[in-house]
């Protein structure tokens, strides 16, 4: 489960510096949180439902993954990362880092989620 948080670190990295790039503040925001979630182990915890993972439920890496993905899940919905375009080599960067990020959100999603069951058999 480590590869994974590095794996989601090294996605928020490039995105939020994309999103850096092209000004997109309330966006680079979100990915800002995440990192900083991953970063503190899960002491600052930044995603919507503090409630989501029940105490001792899953490990505090799973905890800080989970909190993580809330704050960085910026799809969907009007006004979403995704509602944007770009021009020429930005619009296929965009594509590349959006597509990584909302795979690998996904997946961490299901791996931390998953790791419940390991700490309750």
């Amino acid at each position: 489960m480590e590869s994974d948080g590095k794996r989601l670190r090294s996605a928020l990295a490039e995105i939020c510096a994309f999103s850096e790039k092209h000004d997109c503040s309330g966006f680079t925001a979100c990915f800002v949180r995440a990192i900083e979630t991953l970063d503190s182990g899960g002491a600052k915890r930044h995603g919507y439902h503090k409630d989501l993972i029940p105490n001792g439920a899953v490990s505090d890496l799973a905890t800080s993954m989970l909190d993580a993905c809330q704050s960085a899940w910026v799809f969907g919905g009007m006004g979403s990362w995704n509602d944007m375009s770009f021009e020429r080599a930005e619009q296929t960067e965009y594509d590349r880092v959006s597509e990584q990020l909302f795979n690998i959100l996904n997946e961490t999603i299901q791996t931390a989620a998953n790791a419940s069951s390991a700490l309750n058999p």
